[in-house]
């Protein structure tokens, strides 16, 4: 559990859990953490009578990286550790983004890929393999940056745990200039998380649990996930460094540590105020190595 400074009638007793014999009469109950609010709670003391006060905390900035830590571990997780992205040569290879690695069926809604030259790709289409078996095909998005599309309603429904797909871009000559991806579909190895997260959770703000949601979905290696739970989290919360930082971590883990997306999220990253890229590192250092 959370652990938070007891004061009884504005003096500290403790910290919690504390039992404390109290004068018959009103008193006024109130825990105190830092980054947390909980409302005074009012009671009646009797003699003889033992009453069980209960708080409710609620994290007041959820990208505060150390409150949210504290959170993450009264669920027994270890939170994931993550220091300011490292600098690479990005902005140079081009190819399929995601989805990549280990998927679950609720992740697959959309791809992303990029084109050596974007304003003039090939005549082609993308293609969803599993084995030699096509799935589904796609057009090619045209896009100056990254080219998102959605994946094909006939993939998704063919799709299976076990099943492993290898994507890519097809030229009408037959090439795959730029590569392919592979992603395999697994069961949910999140349930019993997410079960956990929505009982500790229950009345905290949804980045806050969003953000827990990230540091599981990275360290089940499921990277498609983080990455786009994180863009869920920048799209409401454009300022969270925590998100744009979990963004950079899935790209990388993904091997997109190269591509042109990975570079215009490091400029988003850059662009934060230093006081939030530091209080979203887990050692409070936001700047680059």
């Amino acid at each position: 559990k959370l652990q938070a400074q007891i004061f009884v009638d504005g003096r500290m007793v403790g910290v919690s859990p504390v039992q404390v014999c109290l004068e018959p009469g009103e008193h006024e109950v109130e825990a105190v953490a830092p980054g947390m609010h909980s409302p005074p709670v009012q009671i009646v003391a009797t003699r003889g009578h033992t009453e069980r006060v209960v708080f409710s905390p609620v994290i007041l900035n959820p990208d505060n990286r150390v409150v949210v830590d504290e959170l993450e571990r009264s669920m027994g997780q270890t939170p994931t550790d993550l220091d300011a992205p490292p600098r690479k040569r990005s902005g140079s290879v081009a190819g399929p983004l995601f989805p990549r690695g280990s998927v679950r069926l609720t992740d697959l809604r959309r791809f992303a890929i990029e084109f050596d030259d974007p304003v003039n790709v090939p005549e082609g289409e993308i293609r969803f393999l599993r084995g030699d078996e096509v799935l589904g095909v796609a057009v090619a998005p045209v896009s100056l940056g990254a080219g998102y599309g959605p994946l094909p309603d006939a993939l998704v429904r063919a799709l299976r745990p076990g099943d492993k797909v290898r994507w890519g871009f097809w030229a009408a000559t037959g090439e795959s200039p730029h590569g392919t991806a592979e992603f395999e579909v697994v069961d949910d190895p999140v349930v019993d998380f997410e079960t956990r997260l929505a009982a500790v959770g229950a009345g905290q703000p949804p980045a806050a649990l969003a953000h827990l949601r990230c540091d599981e979905l990275l360290r089940q290696g499921l990277f498609t996930a983080a990455y786009e739970e994180a863009v869920r989290v920048t799209m409401s919360r454009p300022q969270s460094a925590r998100a744009w930082r979990v963004r950079i971590e899935a790209l990388d883990r993904m091997g997109a540590d190269l591509s042109r997306l990975r570079a215009e999220e490091l400029v988003s990253w850059d662009a934060l105020p230093d006081e939030e890229r530091e209080r979203a590192m887990s050692h409070g250092r936001g700047s680059p190595r």
